[in-house]
């Protein structure tokens, strides 16, 4: 199965995106209805946060006045944390729990992570490919004052607390500039047909398919993340450092573990030959066991 995340700062078309997914077929798993889940009457996640900041927090019913803690915690970055801290662990347990109830139902399908805050996230380091939706910040700021009813101030507000846009990409296989809402169709029927599919069809079959898309919109751009693939493997306990001769391919600088396929299909590679590739079709990122 095909397991993706899709990020991006608020207002830039993120949800718009998740839902163009789903009508392609991809089982969405919405950070948003788990973060509610997570917090609903009796759950240790609402104890916790009355714990903490009282009962003042709470509507008469009972339920989690989320304007109100909203209120509180975005005028502090340390509440914020603080809550972070608390709701994180039970929505990630909720997320893999979806994700493993979608394997279940379709072993070969696609399942995508639309996840607001994903730094630092176990979703970034299990995602086969993330994919970033992002806007000019002029263009999110009238989007958020005319759909949203924000003021300007408290537009530039959100946006200045959110991580900056090269932090985002720091992760991303695929940047997705949602400036011109007008592209967006055809963006998306690109994303599906040409990176998704083979990506999905790479898995499922455990090798790499020959690639030849169709031309890219320009909004669209593919990003070859090295840095990033070398952590996800670090992270299964394979540490690689580029080829001196060659930099699409890497080689282990310690014994592989003795499950070293397993590990390497989990951060999705396929076997190629003597080596393993990365099944992203986009991408040409090897690993050769035995270049010395």
């Amino acid at each position: 199965m095909l397991v993706l995340a899709l990020t991006g700062g608020i207002a830039a078309g993120k949800s718009y995106f998740a839902r163009a997914l789903a009508d392609r077929g991809a089982q969405i798993i919405d950070y948003d209805v788990l973060a509610r889940r997570a917090v609903e009457p009796g759950s240790p996640a609402l104890n916790q946060i009355i714990e903490t900041w009282g009962s003042d927090v709470l509507s008469p019913s009972g339920t989690l006045n989320r304007q109100r803690l909203a209120q509180i915690v975005f005028s502090s970055p340390h509440d914020l944390s603080k809550l972070n801290a608390i709701t994180h662990p039970y929505i990630g347990k909720l997320a893999r729990e979806a994700e493993q109830a979608t394997y279940e139902r379709n072993p070969n399908g696609v399942v995508v992570h639309d996840i607001p805050l994903l730094k630092g996230s176990d979703v970034e380091m299990r995602a086969h490919g993330i994919v970033v939706i992002d806007a000019r910040e002029e263009v999110r700021v009238e989007r958020m004052i005319r759909e949203r009813s924000m003021s300007e101030d408290d537009a530039r507000s959100r946006i200045a607390r959110q991580l900056p846009a090269h932090e985002l990409h720091a992760s991303a296989d695929v940047i997705v500039d949602n400036t011109q809402p007008k592209d967006t169709d055809a963006v998306v029927s690109w994303l599906w047909d040409h990176w998704i599919n083979p990506f999905t069809k790479n898995l499922a079959c455990q090798e790499k398919l020959p690639y030849a898309p169709a031309s890219r919109p320009d909004a669209i751009k593919l990003v070859a993340n090295t840095a990033h693939i070398q952590r996800k493997l670090h992270n299964l306990g394979i540490s690689c450092d580029l080829a001196e001769s060659n930099t699409s391919i890497l080689e282990p600088v310690q014994p592989l573990p003795t499950d070293y396929k397993i590990r390497l299909h989990t951060a999705g590679f396929v076997p190629v030959g003597e080596h393993f590739e990365i099944a992203n079709p986009a991408n040409h990122l090897s690993i050769w066991l035995n270049s010395k």
